[in-house]
């Protein structure tokens, strides 16, 4: 059986994300993308404005044939999370897959972000979702997500690798809190050993253990 998923995101660069984690599963996927609300938030639009926009978005999703619609902007999410409001589809948020594995943590953590406005949101979230016996550190890593923003990703992810081998993480659980950070942690993996949490990594188990959607059969 196929699903299909409509994705909301604040940049373009995050459907690349998502087909990689989808590739290979019985899914369609469509993509909607608002680039604009990073710097609306940054610009000081109210909370009441972004509330509606956001109510706005997810009801036009729900107009197309979707079977669920995946959040993968942790901004949206946090803003999300402050509405009194129901929605007639299921609604998949990418930090929470995350969450539980950071959760799971049997080190003290280094939470690593990029976009310091995501930080307060992403925590709070956290801390109100999952129970977590580990101390947790935060940690920006400066720079970085101007890069992203202005689609230079390859010097982004190099900053996010250098910040990783510069520094002595063998004693922490290190998490990359931001989908945009994912592939920067995989790449850091592979080079040093150590498991970094990303909400790519994640996604992919949520695929499989709660969506219970599996690859497809090669013919």
């Amino acid at each position: 059986m196929t699903i299909h998923i409509a994705c909301l995101h604040a940049s373009a660069s995050n459907i690349a994300y998502i087909n990689r984690a989808f590739n290979g599963y019985d899914v369609v996927l469509t993509h909607v993308v608002d680039d604009n609300l990073i710097h609306q938030i940054r610009g000081g639009m109210s909370q009441e404005e972004l509330s509606k926009k956001i109510i706005h978005q997810l009801q036009q999703i729900e107009q197309s044939d979707g079977d669920c619609i995946l959040i993968t902007c942790t901004n949206y999410i946090a803003l999300l999370e402050e509405l009194a409001v129901e929605f007639k589809l299921p609604i998949i948020k990418i930090d929470e897959p995350f969450f539980e594995q950071v959760a799971r943590a049997e080190k003290p953590i280094k939470m690593l972000f990029t976009n310091e406005a995501t930080v307060k949101g992403t925590m709070k979230r956290f801390k109100a979702i999952c129970s977590c016996e580990q101390e947790i550190e935060v940690v920006l890593i400066p720079a970085a997500f101007e890069q992203y923003l202005a689609g230079e990703t390859v010097k982004h992810d190099q900053k996010i690798i250098e910040y990783l081998v510069s520094q002595d993480l063998f004693e922490y659980t290190v998490a990359a809190a931001q989908l945009s950070m994912s592939n920067a942690a995989i790449v850091y993996s592979k080079l040093s050993g150590q498991a970094v949490l990303n909400p790519l990594n994640a996604l992919q188990a949520y695929i499989e253990e709660k969506l219970k959607i599996r690859k497809k059969k090669n013919r």
